[in-house]
């Protein structure tokens, strides 16, 4: 399982460097395999041992790889929380989790303590920091605090038994119709994904692979650190993504492969054309809504080939291209480990080249997610009639291949992100002079963007919609902040009485819109 692959990839590599972060030092395979020794033992000394739950709030960093990799070795079930989480969405996280330990960074510290006191079930908090200082803010007395740093012990770790059914991680997506879930998955399912992403990208020891996305999403663990770790290869990390230094980023460090996601194809591609564009050491990218537009141009002026997937969450990798069977266009044909699908609203097989619900199952135990944590009737709802259903839909041609149509789960994607319409709705209709709203995606210049239609109390007298962002600001993460907000006397709805979005996304922006980049830009 994860805890002896750690070990075992450190005896085969020793000193080689695994990790490198772009300004903040690197982490040897010996390092990476005596640390999770050393912060096992430490959460042991406090009483998070094996079956525990623990929740992470760290932007990446070395100390948050040891973080994971400590609680990996002492069967510690991690729950990594997306760092944009802020008030309610924060509090329901580690609360909905269960969990006991909270290890966060100072810089997250002021955000915790506005909702510390709203956590019952939580005993321990763990602070990554440089100071001995005492802490910036003040919290429950009833919560032991400590510094990460100190909880490097020398001790022997736990011994631990942990097999293939073991829970892994509790990893919370974006909730769709209602609040977040958390996808409780195995160590089998970690170990699929990180096997499936190295031996569709065929990496090997020679490789530098590169990502920005944060730990705690699949695309920067599963896909990026394990993958790279599973292949002998040096993974490097960064804070955030940048499209006017991407390139020399690659250039500077010598990477090889790369991650991405949609926006960032788009971004990247909106960058001045430079002579030197396909002068990097960059082979490959690995990843997912690639525009059909972009695609072949992409390829050709960078110079790399692109592996496009489907993915999410609760399934890792459930189809690919490969570098024998490709489509421009397509996220290709079902991965090795799963059956797919196309059904149509009686759940029936819908007919070749009609577009119809994507719906999965496994062809082998634990490849997928177990279940939807403390919420059954959701998991229940997700598996009927035994096959997964994933809310996107996709048409398939005469040759076996899938194409991408769209979400039917009430989502929105904005830079890579899924931001839950739901939770959007929940914050700015708690404010006062909003009596109804709606979130939903828009494109402004090829990018997805949120953006909320509101019914006021009043509406001879509607809120500011600059207050209605700072409002919303303390509650929601600042990707799912909304760019548009619009008024209207109501929402459209059908005979049921359910909202009508598809009317307000082929609306769109409108003339009477306010748009926050450009009341920003005014300003300035």
């Amino acid at each position: 399982m994860l805890s002896s692959w750690i070990r075992r990839k450190a005896e085969a590599n020793g000193d080689r460097i695994a990790v490198e972060h772009l300004d903040h030092g690197k982490r040897t395979y010996a390092d990476l395999d005596r640390n999770a020794d050393s912060l096992a033992a430490g959460y042991a000394s406090i009483g998070i041992a094996n079956g525990v739950h623990a929740a992470r709030l760290m932007a990446n960093s070395l100390e948050n790889i040891d973080t994971w990799f400590g609680m990996i070795r002492g069967g510690v079930v991690e729950v990594p929380i997306n760092t944009g989480n802020v008030g309610m969405s924060l509090q329901y996280v580690i609360d909905q989790s269960d969990a006991r330990a909270l290890v966060l960074d100072e810089q997250y510290l002021e955000r915790f303590a506005a909702i510390a006191s709203e956590l019952p079930k939580l005993e321990h908090v763990i602070v990554n920091r440089s100071s001995s200082e005492p802490l910036p803010v003040d919290l429950p007395a009833r919560l032991a605090v400590h510094d990460l740093a100190d909880l490097y012990l020398a001790d022997e770790p736990p011994a631990v038994a942990l097999d293939g059914s073991s829970i892994a991680s509790i990893l919370y997506t974006s909730g769709t119709t209602g609040p977040s879930k958390g996808v409780v998955v195995e160590h089998e399912f970690m170990d699929t994904l990180t096997r499936w992403s190295t031996d569709l990208m065929r990496y090997t020891r020679d490789d530098v692979i590169f990502t920005f996305f944060p730990l705690f999403h699949l695309m920067a663990r599963n896909c990026g650190t394990c993958a790279a770790i599973e292949s002998d290869a040096k993974l490097i990390i960064g804070d955030r993504f940048s499209a006017s230094t991407f390139w020399d980023t690659c250039r500077d460090n010598g990477i090889t492969a790369i991650t991405y996601l949609g926006d960032m194809g788009v971004m990247l591609a909106n960058q001045p054309r430079r002579d030197d564009d396909a002068d990097n050491p960059v082979t490959r990218g690995f990843g997912a809504g690639m525009s059909l537009d972009l695609w072949q141009d992409f390829e050709d002026r960078f110079g790399l080939t692109l592996t496009e997937i489907y993915g999410m969450t609760e399934l890792g990798g459930t189809m690919q291209n490969t570098a024998t069977e490709k489509r421009i266009g397509s996220v290709g044909k079902p991965a090795p480990h799963f059956e797919v699908e196309l059904r149509d609203e009686d759940d029936l097989p819908v007919p070749l080249g009609m577009p119809g619900e994507i719906v999965v199952r496994p062809k082998r135990p634990r490849s997928m997610f177990r279940e939807y944590y403390k919420m059954p009737e959701e998991t229940v709802r997700a598996f009927r009639n035994l096959w997964f259903h994933t809310g996107d839909r996709a048409r398939q041609d005469e040759e076996g291949f899938f194409y991408f149509v769209d979400r039917t789960k009430d989502m929105i994607r904005r830079r890579g992100e899924n931001i839950s319409s739901f939770e959007v709705e929940r914050v700015i209709s708690a404010h006062e002079a909003v009596a109804e709203a709606a979130a939903y995606g828009v494109i402004a210049n090829e990018l997805e963007e949120v953006m909320v239609s509101v019914v006021p109390v009043d509406a001879a007298d509607p809120p500011d919609p600059e207050e209605l962002v700072e409002f919303a600001s303390a509650n929601l993460p600042k990707f799912a902040l909304p760019r548009f907000i619009r008024f209207v006397e109501l929402l459209p709805r059908n005979a049921s009485q359910r909202l009508i979005k598809f009317e307000l996304r082929e609306t769109g922006v409108t003339e009477d819109t306010w748009d926050r980049e450009r009341a920003t830009a005014a300003r300035r």
